[in-house]
Order: structure tokens, then sequence, then C-alpha cells
């Protein structure tokens, strides 16, 4: 499993963090907004498809493009990749929480 964050500008998607490779089973530990109080996914369809659909394209980028191939799709262009350490296959699920300031979101 993978934790992205995704910042968008209401025309297109970027990546704006680090991903993060979480062990298969295993949850991410995401900090609580308020305690007591459940995450809730966002709300807007059309944001969570486009989400969806530019995940393949990102994973597929991280892990076989180089630092300067990967500049096109992540806001940090000091991230390198993994540059074919990993063999991307698919996204089964994923879940799109608001992110910290407007225009982001976190892809877990």
């Amino acid at each position: 499993q993978v934790s992205v964050p995704v910042r968008t500008d209401g025309k297109a998607f970027v990546i704006s963090g680090f991903p993060q490779i979480v062990k298969v089973n295993e949850k991410a530990e995401v900090p609580e907004e308020k305690a007591g109080k459940e995450r809730e996914e966002i709300h807007e369809i059309t944001v969570k498809e486009d989400i969806r659909e530019f995940l393949p394209t990102f994973f597929k980028s991280y892990t076989t493009a180089t630092q300067k191939e990967l500049a096109y799709v992540l806001a940090n262009t000091d991230i390198k990749g993994l540059e074919g350490a990993m063999k991307f296959e698919n996204v089964l699920s994923s879940k799109i929480y608001p992110g910290k300031t407007k225009g982001t979101y976190e892809v877990q």
C-alpha cells in the first residue's frame, strides 16, 4: 500500500510530497484531525474520478522515470523516482481525503 499527497489547481493534478510505501496489510498512520472524529473522504465525485484516473499514470512514472521525467508530474522536483527498482501493476483501491490546505488532497 502507498500513501500519496496530491494537489490540484482545479485544472490538473500534481504529487505534492513524497509517496510513502506502507507494508501490505498494515494501515498508514494518519493523524486524527480532532479527537473522536472519524476522517471523512471528499464528496466531489468528479475530483475523485480525476484523481483515481491520474494515479496509474503517476505510479507508472514514479516506478520507471528519471528525476527529470518526474518533474512533469511532481510539484517537488527534488523527488527521485524508483527508476525501475519496483514494477507498478495496478491500483486496487483508494481513499481520497481533504488535504491540509485548500486545493490539496491526501490519497491512501
